[in-house]
């Protein structure tokens, strides 16, 4: 049965999505130990550009799937409309039990962290998974009422984000002069394990074809308004 779903989700909405999942917690708890690590600024380039180029060949094919196929749905649509229902119930078991909660887990704590020191004089002797259950709680409450108050709330934050980053950007050039350096000899390096931190930090792209169906005009390229 054909379900009809309103689209009411603009390009700068579904460029929000992508930027508040990509530019999260992951950046800044992966980098420095991806840094600490590398040995050199050569190593520690490299492998972000790689990850980005492996990143964008997965966004480009994405891209033309969900023009393609403009439903919701994502990667169990696509892997419905290749495998048939029994590898799209498998994955979308996994997607209830294992790989959303994963996600989930893996944001909330590092959140908690982060948000105990701002405010260590109420939250002091509060345990983390119990701000992540009250985060993610008011989150989903939020996320299931009208889809205009999920997505103003995913365009706040990520204005958040750029600004966020933008000033961090300014700071270190201000910032920045002579400082005591301890040399500390990095342990030896895992190429494989630090490209596999750098593609979860760049994970986050694949989730705007989630919700294709309720993108404005999904099908149209920029290069139409030229």
């Amino acid at each position: 049965m054909n379900v009809s779903i309103q689209k009411h989700l603009s390009t700068f909405d579904g460029l929000s999505l992508v930027v508040g999942l990509v530019l999260g917690i992951g950046i800044f708890q992966v980098s420095p130990i991806v840094a600490a690590n590398s040995g050199s600024e050569f190593i520690f380039y490299s492998i972000w550009i790689v990850g980005a180029l492996l990143s964008l060949a997965g966004v480009l094919c994405y891209a033309e799937l969900a023009s393609t196929y403009p439903y919701n749905g994502g990667d169990y649509y696509f892997l419905t409309k290749a495998y048939g229902p029994t590898l799209r119930f498998s994955y979308g078991f996994a997607q209830l039990v294992l790989i959303r909660p994963g996600s989930i887990a893996a944001v909330s704590f590092p959140f908690a962290s982060y948000f105990k020191v701002f405010y260590p004089q109420w939250l002091q002797g509060i345990p983390d998974i119990v701000i992540c259950g009250i985060a993610i709680l008011i989150l989903t409450l939020l996320n299931t009422g009208k889809a205009v108050w999920g997505s103003g709330i995913q365009r706040f934050f990520s204005s958040i984000s750029y600004l966020l980053l933008v000033g961090i950007a300014i700071i270190s050039v201000i910032g920045s002069g002579e400082r005591d350096i301890v040399e500390i000899k990095p342990p030896e390096f895992n190429y494989g394990l630090a490209l596999i931190l750098v593609l979860f930090c760049y994970g986050g792209w694949s989730e705007l074809a989630v919700v294709a169906g309720e993108i404005i005009q999904p099908r149209k390229k920029y290069y139409d308004r030229l």
